[in-house]
């Protein structure tokens, strides 16, 4: 699995097992494997206008470094955060992963009021 030490750290070989077995089974997890390989949306980044923040994680590998940061690079002015975790930042740092997404969407919000004041 994509997780990051913290995730190794608390949990069991057995615990994962389960874990892995409960992912497997669930609806739609090939297809959205399938949908994950198949598109690509490297030619639309470029012509993102709204404040974007890109998240990241250090020990993601499903998504490897080099992809996130093209990715990244695509997209004028996006923000990026990069959690010490892996592919599954949500379950593995719900704190962190929360905060960054609510300190985010307020600086969009104070990006969005500037430019309404400025008549942009």
């Amino acid at each position: 699995m994509a997780f990051g030490p913290g995730y190794w750290a608390t949990t069991t070989p057995e615990a994962n097992e389960d874990l892995v077995a409960q992912l497997v089974i669930q609806p739609g997890t090939a297809r959205q494997i399938e949908a994950d390989r198949g598109v690509d949306l490297r030619p639309v980044l470029g012509s993102i206008t709204a404040p974007t923040l890109a998240l990241s994680s250090a020990y993601d590998r499903l998504i490897e470094a080099a992809q996130q940061q093209e990715l990244l690079a695509a997209i004028p002015y996006a923000n990026h955060i990069e959690l010490p975790a892996g592919h599954g930042a949500p379950g593995e740092l719900p704190g962190e992963f929360a905060k960054v997404l609510l300190d985010f969407a307020v600086q969009a919000e104070e990006i969005r009021a500037e430019a309404g004041r400025a008549g942009t």
